[in-house]
């Protein structure tokens, strides 16, 4: 499949590229990437869901052609680790993109660390780090780096070492005051972490809350969904 579409002449003008679950390697990677015509006006790439590893994402981000107009960039479950993240971080081809989704990936603290030194997300508005086994240095790592300013989505849901102080991080940090959507399930977070990221003098622009957790049970209660009531308007998930 790689080889075909780089063999191509018909896709010169390609916006959108989907191969997710397309059992791709970083060898199929490396065949796509090398035909750098079709990256000229690619607006939008998903692998997700393909082992292409760090070594493929190596490939991705240093091919010679640049991601000029890249704005959604979704490696959702490709065997990419920290230092997959450090190629991320460290690529010049990324200044457009609005939308990173490197969930299910392990690229844990150390990979966090890479992205929040990055040079070139300084314009990403959605970034997604579900299950990539971050603690909450991690989470630190990420709220106290100025290029996460524009952010307006952040997903670091089902890491499950996180808890309350999770919220604590995020509410403190005066580079996430722009969140309109955070999703925090499965980790741990009580009645008391809801209210704090309701309450709008922590988070002004949150409109969708995101928290189910099988742990958290029946914590939500007619107080708390009163108080919820009374402090903001905010879609809790």
């Amino acid at each position: 499949l790689a080889k075909d579409l780089a063999l191509s002449i018909h896709l010169l003008n390609l916006q959108k590229l989907c191969l997710a679950e397309c059992q791709l390697s970083s060898q199929s990677i490396k065949y796509l990437f090398e035909a750098n015509h079709l990256l000229k006006n690619l607006r939008e790439l998903n692998l997700s869901r393909n082992n292409i590893s760090t070594k493929g994402c190596q490939i991705i981000m240093e091919t010679p052609y640049q991601f000029s107009q890249l704005a959604k960039l979704n490696l959702k479950g490709c065997s990419i680790n920290a230092q997959g993240a450090m190629y991320l971080a460290s690529s010049d081809c990324l200044t457009k993109l609005r939308s990173l989704n490197l969930s299910q990936n392990p690229i844990g603290d150390e990979g966090c660390s890479h992205l929040a030194s990055s040079k070139s997300l300084t314009n990403l508005e959605r970034l997604v780090l579900r299950d990539c086994n971050l603690t909450l240095s991690g989470i630190k790592v990420i709220s106290s780096s100025p290029i996460f300013s524009k952010l307006k989505i952040l997903d670091i849901g089902a890491n499950p070492v996180l808890n309350n102080d999770v919220v604590e991080i995020i509410i403190d940090s005066p580079y996430l005051r722009n969140i309109q959507e955070l999703y925090i399930d499965n980790c741990s977070i009580t009645a008391l972490g809801i209210l704090r990221c309701c309450d709008p003098q922590n988070l002004p622009e949150l409109k969708i809350l995101r928290v189910f957790d099988r742990s958290l049970g029946s914590s939500i209660g007619e107080d708390l969904k009163r108080e919820l009531r009374i402090q903001k308007a905010v879609k809790i998930l």
